[in-house]
């Protein structure tokens, strides 16, 4: 993979990471639906306690606001005989979500009874709440949008902690206007705090003991029983800079819980019994949809107030008594590090080279195996993660990743088919189109085999024929060889009328196998051979009366491979002397009268795989050294027992030419002629025999035979 892919990939993960963090999700935009998610991962979360038979509720339903004797609201005197019956009860407290800041008398005609009230029922319902301290009454802060109600005045100072007054205002989510948040105590805009209504009522119950400051280097940190509190901040779990308020936080939102309750009716008519309220606690509050006195939860558009203190109560005496910690969170910057994490494993998908199934394959896998995973965390590890930018992370810089592979790599594709596509076979294009940076255009040592082909006397052969049978005989030709020499994954480097030139082992080659370029080179040497064959006894012969001969030259070594040219026109290329080489045995091949001639390397990469016959020693005009040249005969296993008999002859009888012993080594060329009369080699030698045996090579001569000519 280049460098620069994961330069760009790295680049695409952190400017995703960083949109979706700090522009996106903590602007709050995603706010709403992360809250969303989070309510619909409370639907698989079981309670560690399902009931809390401690709880009571006594509502006021719409059965009771209608009956004569009840109405609503509840006027002084009856609340102070509801309430005295109450406390004969026995209940370990008792909670009054109605507001009694204001006299409520037992007629509306004020003017001539209010002397009598405030001498007698308002006396009535002040000494109840001065003489039961469990009687636990509201008061509603409020803030600029809303107004304070007061306690009643009887009880107005018992604000402290264990006191009679506590505060019942709720913390609604300003996204969706839910409620998702408890309070434990606020300050009033005097700088006055007020416990809340389910704190207060708790202390009833537990003492006030339960709750400490393990930490005096920590003082927002609290100990409610068994479990660790912090105050929310605004930036907890799926909130983005939402405003606080006080002590508040993270309701757990398992759902509305079953509590044991009864109407006031019910009350009223004596059917409530002391094994019903003794030890517990009684939430006394209106719960008729006509008195409005609901709000929004994740489980009910319209859950009544006192139930929502219920639940509030239920989750605070679950967090002191069994350690019911709300839902855990992580800090911004270890949020930000995941969203960053999944940027990576995005980008790291897109350009990680697969098909689209697979990319479609791993996306899913990634996609459910979060979502699946942030399940379980929540589910049994009270953990939340942000899972929806998590997911958008890796989904967004995947995408992005995949528009810029699109744009640049298209172009890098166009140009490698545009360079390449005629010269190489489909499979060998693919691999150069998936992995442009193995071609190495710039230029590169590589080790390859270099055949040369050329019609013999195609230049008189052309002057008989007409232009457009010239044409028609080269692609008849032309076409059949080149898709061999392709089907063996060459690359065809250039044409020049008859001849051809192609490389194997270049561009690109397969690391497993580094050195087949050069049997396959002379595999499919052959096997044009075999195909020219065909040709002249077919339509060359038939429709143009030709028969071609063709001459091969091959050879193997290191070469400079890559884009040669000026910088307006240029082409994918190799040069050095191996490919001169190759160039030289293809005229070469006259001399020794063969069709096929491979140079020594070549010979030694290839003889498992190849038949040849050792020709001699070839030494370039202006060359001190020779090399050794072979005559490529056939596949491995595929020469005639005739012919390899002729070989190994022949090969002895070159050992005694090379001693300068002619006489002998003319009368065992005579011998390879009598297997084979047509022997061009074993003619050739045989007739040198004679010439030096008139005319002697020089003393350092070794067998080498000079090419004069390119």
């Amino acid at each position: 993979m280049k460098i620069s892919i994961i330069i760009y990939g790295l680049v695409i993960s952190v400017l995703v990471a960083l949109v979706l963090d700090l522009f996106v999700r903590r602007e709050g935009y995603l706010q709403g639906v992360e809250m969303s998610i989070t309510d619909r991962y409370y639907t698989f979360r079981e309670p560690t306690r399902k009931e809390e038979p401690r709880i009571v509720i006594l509502g006021i339903e719409e059965e009771d606001i209608t009956r004569s004797d009840i109405g609503y609201p509840l006027f002084d005197k009856q609340l102070a005989d509801a309430l005295k019956k109450l406390v004969s009860l026995k209940p370990k407290a008792i909670g009054v979500d109605l507001y009694r800041d204001l006299p409520v008398p037992i007629t509306s005609n004020f003017t001539p009874s209010i002397a009598e009230y405030f001498t007698k029922e308002k006396t009535i319902l002040d000494e109840v709440l001065v003489q039961n301290k469990n009687i636990i009454c509201i008061t509603k802060l409020g803030d600029k949008d809303h107004p304070t109600i007061k306690p009643p005045p009887a009880i107005k100072d018992s604000i402290d902690f264990g006191g009679q007054v506590s505060c019942n205002d709720i913390s609604v989510d300003t996204v969706d206007n839910l409620i998702r948040r408890g309070m434990l105590f606020q300050d009033d805009m005097d700088g006055n705090t007020f416990y809340s209504f389910t704190l207060q009522l708790a202390v009833q119950l537990l003492g006030q003991e339960f709750i400490s400051q393990p930490d005096e280097n920590d003082p927002a940190l609290l100990q409610l029983g068994k479990a660790m509190l912090r105050p929310f901040e605004g930036n907890e779990g799926p909130y983005s800079n939402h405003p606080g308020g006080g002590f508040t936080y993270l309701l757990d939102n398992l759902g509305p819980k079953e509590f044991k309750t009864f109407t006031f009716s019910q009350f009223k008519d004596g059917e409530i019994t002391e094994n019903d309220i003794k030890d517990k606690l009684v939430l006394l509050g209106a719960t008729a949809e006509s008195l409005h006195d609901y709000s929004a939860t994740p489980y009910n558009m319209k859950e009544p107030g006192i139930e929502i203190h219920a639940q509030m109560l239920d989750q605070l005496l679950r967090m002191v008594e069994l350690g019911d910690e709300p839902i855990k969170t992580y800090s911004k910057s270890t949020e930000s590090a995941l969203i960053f994490v999944f940027a990576l494993l995005g980008v790291a998908l897109a350009i990680s080279g697969r098909s689209v199934l697979l990319l479609v394959l791993s996306s899913l896998v990634l996609v459910f195996g979060l979502i699946g995973g942030s399940v379980l965390l929540f589910v049994k590890y009270n953990t939340w993660i942000p899972v929806l930018p998590m997911l958008l992370s890796l989904l967004g810089s995947a995408m992005v990743a995949l528009f810029y592979l699109f744009f640049t790599e298209g172009k890098e594709k166009k140009m490698m088919r545009g360079m390449f596509g005629p010269m190489v076979g489909p499979s060998v294009l693919k691999f150069m189109e998936e992995n442009p940076e193995s071609v190495g255009l710039t230029g590169a040592r590589k080790t390859a085999t270099i055949l040369f082909s050329d019609v013999a006397g195609f230049t008189t052969i052309s002057e008989k024929l007409s232009a457009s049978d010239l044409s028609a005989v080269l692609n008849v030709y032309l076409t059949p060889m080149t898709n061999i020499i392709m089907n063996y994954n060459g690359m065809i480097d250039k044409y020049e009328g008859d001849a051809i030139m192609a490389n194997f082992g270049v561009p690109v080659w397969d690391p497993d196998e580094a050195e087949s370029h050069a049997w396959k080179c002379c595999h499919s040497a052959i096997e044009q051979m075999e195909k020219l064959e065909e040709l002249n006894k077919g339509v060359l012969k038939t429709d143009y009366d030709l028969t071609l001969g063709v001459r091969f030259g091959i050879n193997s070594g290191e070469v400079s491979a890559g884009n040669m040219g000026s910088d307006q026109r240029f082409q994918y290329t190799v040069m050095g002397d191996t490919v001169n080489q190759a160039a030289r045995f293809e005229p070469g091949c006259k001399i020794f009268g063969v069709s096929i001639m491979i140079g020594g390397t070549t010979y030694d990469l290839a003889k498992e795989k190849i038949e040849a016959r050792f020709l001699g020693l070839l030494r370039a005009k202006g060359k001190e050294s020779s090399v050794r040249v072979y005559e490529l005969l056939a596949k491995k296993g595929e020469l005639p027992d005739d012919k390899m008999k002729l070989v190994a002859k022949f090969e002895e009888a070159w050992e005694t030419y090379s001693h300068k012993d002619f006489t002998k080594a003319k009368s065992m060329f005579d011998g390879c002629l009598a297997i084979d009369p047509n022997d061009e080699p074993s003619k050739i030698f045989a007739n040198q025999c004679v010439e030096f045996t008139k005319s002697p090579p020089p003393e350092k001569w070794s067998g080498e035979w000079i090419q004069l000519t390119k």
